[in-house]
């Protein structure tokens, strides 16, 4: 069984944590260490930056098993399997879920800052620092992060231009996500087809039935009459006037449908 984890829960996870502290001993690294989530190298390398991401994945995937959140996050399961920035950036790009410009970025990635400084030997990739991406303004070409171990050991929201230097210097892991299903769409309520029906009301003798759908002053076309309460079927109805049977008619002003 694989660990479902949906890119929408780990960055609307990763906004709620802002503010929050995210130093080299955290509630972010207890978690994982917990699960033995990573095998450090002896030189032990182990960025809270990354961890933290690495956390909100875990905390939005299930099940929690350390064998299937590290398979989302393309992590091996061997002993130099670390939380470097280095190393998680290798594991992305080995499998083939590397991005390399912000353009093609999605909510969910996992951003690699990079700079020059930083020496090869030290940092074959050069990436320093590490988030995860929660919103892209794909017009504007800027996105937003959230980011651990930053602002003084702080979790921290964070925007950045598609075309700033460690942007464009660094890239993007994708961690193999399980598309969000679509809600259900509500169904459509069935309409209630207006009845047919109607009550006599608000007469003080009668209503007259008449033959045409006209009220005529002598009356000839009258043919019957109905009092407060009858009940009738309009057929047809036309101008204000229902036909009630055959080409019997009467005003609609008296008539309330049921």
């Amino acid at each position: 069984m694989s660990a479902i984890c949906h890119a929408e829960d780990v960055a609307a996870l990763a906004l709620k944590q802002v503010g929050n502290s995210c130093g080299k001993t955290n509630q972010y690294s207890a978690e994982l260490d917990k699960a033995k989530f990573y095998n450090y190298p002896k030189n032990g390398i182990a960025d809270s930056c990354s961890i933290f991401v690495d956390d909100m994945v875990w905390r939005c995937s299930n099940p929690q098993t350390a064998n299937e959140v590290r398979a989302i996050l393309y992590e091996p399961n061997v002993d130099n399997c670390g939380a470097g920035c280095a190393q998680a950036a290798s594991y992305f790009k080995s499998h083939g879920a590397w991005i390399s410009k912000a353009e093609n970025a999605k909510i969910g990635d996992k951003v690699f800052f990079a700079a020059d400084q930083y020496k090869k030997k030290e940092n074959p990739y050069g990436y320093y620092h590490t988030g995860v991406v929660v919103s892209i303004d794909y017009n504007a070409k800027t996105f937003k992060t959230v980011e651990g171990n930053t602002n003084g050991g702080k979790v921290a929201s964070k925007s950045y231009s598609f075309t700033e230097s460690k942007v464009t210097k660094g890239g993007f892991g994708r961690p193999k996500y399980t598309p969000k299903p679509s809600p259900e769409p509500a169904p459509t309520p069935t309409p209630t087809p207006a009845t047919n029906k109607y009550e006599v009301v608000n007469i003080k003798t009668f209503l007259a039935i008449r033959n045409t759908p006209e009220a005529r002053a002598d009356d000839k076309n009258k043919v019957g009459e109905l009092y407060n309460g009858a009940i009738v079927t309009a057929i047809e109805t036309s101008n204000g006037w229902a036909k009630i049977s055959g080409e019997c008619w009467v005003s609609m002003k008296y008539l309330k449908q049921l």
